[in-house]
C-alpha cells in the first residue's frame, strides 16, 4: 500500500517536471500513472517489450525511430521515451518511465537521469 502512494507521488513530480506522462510499473501491471492518457494506462498489464526491458536491467532510451518504439502496454496511445528498471536487493521489481505521443522523439539527458533517480529511489524504499 505504501509503495503505491510513493509511486503515485513520484509520477506526479515527473509529470509536472517534464510535461510528459510518467508511470511506475511492477513486474505485471502499471501501478501509477500521471499525465495525459492516465485512464488508458492505469492498472493495465505491461507489454512484453517492457518486460524484456526490465529483464535486461539497463536503462532504455527511445531511438527516435517510429518502427522501433516500445509500448508500455498493449494498445497504449503513447510510447516509451525513456525508462529505467527498479532493482531492489538485486532483483528487478519494476520500472519507471516517461511516455510521449511523438514516436520520433529522443529523450533529453535530464529526462533519462530523472527516471534513473526515480528507479533508484523506489528501489531504496522497497529495500527498507
Amino acid at each position: 500500500g505504501d509503495m503505491s502512494t510513493v509511486a503515485a507521488q513520484y509520477t506526479e513530480v515527473l509529470n509536472k517536471s517534464f510535461a510528459l506522462t510518467a508511470f511506475v510499473a511492477d513486474r505485471d501491471h502499471i501501478l501509477a500513472v500521471s499525465g495525459a492518457g492516465r485512464r488508458e494506462l492505469a492498472d493495465r498489464s505491461i507489454s512484453q517489450p517492457l518486460e524484456k526491458l526490465m529483464d535486461a536491467r539497463k536503462p532504455y532510451q527511445s531511438p527516435g525511430n517510429p518502427e522501433k518504439t516500445l509500448l508500455p502496454c498493449e494498445g497504449a496511445p503513447r510510447v516509451l521515451l525513456c525508462a529505467a528498471p527498479v532493482l531492489a536487493g538485486g532483483d528487478v521489481t519494476g520500472a519507471v518511465g516517461l511516455l510521449t505521443e511523438d514516436r520520433t522523439a529522443c529523450p533529453e539527458d535530464a529526462q533519462c537521469k530523472a527516471v534513473a533517480v526515480a528507479a533508484a529511489f523506489l528501489a531504496k524504499q522497497m529495500e527498507e
